[in-house]
């Protein structure tokens, strides 16, 4: 699965079945700047609308099983960049960490979904929604 075009750089995506995903990643907008907490402004945005699809799910994988909407806070945008534990890609740092809960997904390993997390802008933000697209994929534990 391509990321979108938001995502300058992300963190792992690979669990093992019963795992919380934490999935730290950096957010860019299309000139450079980074997501931060804005939101008010050019770049505000409002709250985040989450949709994860069990692309190996027997019925029908285009039904989001997971769909909250989450608000522009910690742990899910930061101020500045962090550089910790939960990244291991670059010196430069996250600024996102969508974190997700146990117990949502497929309990079994062996299934991948696919994740769009969804930035809906602040009346006065110049570069209106984004989308960030990306692939999870949940190994069984018996199998890593």
């Amino acid at each position: 699965m391509t990321y979108s075009n938001c995502i300058q750089a992300i963190g792992n995506t690979r669990f093992v079945e019963g795992e919380t995903w934490i999935i730290p990643m950096r957010l860019v907008w299309p000139d450079g700047n980074y997501f931060d907490l804005s939101t008010t402004g050019t770049d505000g945005i409002v709250n985040i609308d989450v949709a994860v699809f069990d692309l190996d799910a027997p019925a029908n994988p285009q039904v989001s099983i997971y769909g909250p909407t989450w608000s522009v806070a910690n742990p899910y945008l930061y101020a500045s960049l962090q550089v910790d534990g939960y990244w291991t890609v670059d010196n430069t740092g996250y600024n996102a960490r969508p974190t997700f809960p146990v117990g949502f997904a497929e309990t079994s390993g062996g299934h991948r979904y696919a994740v769009e997390l969804t930035f809906n802008p602040h009346a006065s933000n110049v570069y209106g929604q984004k989308v960030a697209r990306f692939q999870v994929d949940v190994d069984s534990a018996i199998t890593r």
